[in-house]
């Protein structure tokens, strides 16, 4: 009976543990800077995303508001952007992202 107990204490200190952890993390994530192209994407009805190769990886970023000028598929552009780990998409395709600036390559 006390191995139960003892057993159950130890379960319930982990998950409270965990929930810990995940109230404290930052609300805003870090400021990235991407040299990617611009594509348009069509799952979940259509939008525009960034790809970049990063350490020989594809990541595909999702902006949040990308202007209207920089919407044309195979653009390349240099973006300044924080990554919003407080949101999340039912796109699912890589990192949210707010854009402080962008400029074309």
């Amino acid at each position: 009976m006390k191995r139960i107990i003892f057993s159950v204490m130890v379960l319930c200190a982990v998950m409270l543990a965990g929930c810990l952890t995940d109230a404290q993390e930052p609300t805003s994530g870090e400021v990235v800077e991407i040299n990617g192209t611009v594509v348009y994407m069509t799952i979940e009805g259509g939008f525009w995303a960034i790809t970049a190769i990063s350490d020989e990886q594809n990541i595909t970023y999702e902006p949040l508001n990308l202007p209207e000028e920089f919407r044309k598929e195979g653009l390349s552009v240099f973006v300044e952007a924080t990554v919003r780990k407080d949101m999340a998409s039912f796109r699912m395709v890589g990192p949210i992202i707010e854009i402080r600036s962008i400029r074309e390559r």
